[in-house]
């Protein structure tokens, strides 16, 4: 955990061998808010079958390709990537597949 450059109180992450969770203090009485949700390792899948080691086409062929390129990451939204929730899937560029993914509840700020 680590003060905050944003809210009053503390920005945690917990994290175990396959979940990464980030949390901003920003609830009712500075509780912590799930802010990301990231699979760094293990089987899980998204709900249309994207998991570590998917292919970028098989991405496209599952989300469309209505995405934002960055560098390694296609991200997805249904709105502003600033202000809404994000999906988001790192590339490892070498092998052109999924390495790790995560969904991200944006603050709006």
């Amino acid at each position: 955990e680590v003060d905050s450059c944003l809210f009053d109180g503390m920005d945690r992450e917990l994290e175990n061998e396959d979940l990464l969770l980030g949390t901003y203090p920003i609830g009712p009485g500075g509780a912590d808010v799930v802010e990301t949700v990231m699979v760094i390792g293990g089987e899980y899948c998204t709900p249309r079958g994207i998991g570590i080691g998917s292919t970028k086409e098989e991405v496209v062929a599952a989300y469309g390709d209505d995405f934002l390129l960055d560098y390694d990451m296609m991200l997805y939204s249904t709105g502003d990537y600033l202000t809404d929730p994000v999906l988001a899937f790192t590339l490892d560029l070498d092998k052109n597949t999924v390495s790790s993914y995560y969904m991200m509840q944006n603050t709006g700020l």
